[in-house]
């Protein structure tokens, strides 16, 4: 059940790493990269601990690497 929290701390940090770079991003195609992958780890994090869509839990260590 800790792990849960841990991971949530996980995406606070990386919203907050994901608004910095992106604010300091003179190319919007490098911010817009940013906070769709963000988006897309946010979904599969959470997903992963609510179980809306079954899907396999690899997907989210492919996102966290990208």
């Amino acid at each position: 059940m800790w792990w849960r929290s841990i991971d949530f701390i996980f995406l606070i940090i990386s919203f907050i790493a994901v608004y910095f770079a992106g604010k300091n991003s003179s190319k919007v195609w490098v911010k817009g990269a940013f906070y769709t992958l963000f988006f897309l780890l946010t979904f599969l994090v959470t997903n992963h601990h609510v179980g809306v869509v079954n899907l396999p839990i690899y997907l989210n260590y492919g996102v966290a690497f990208l």
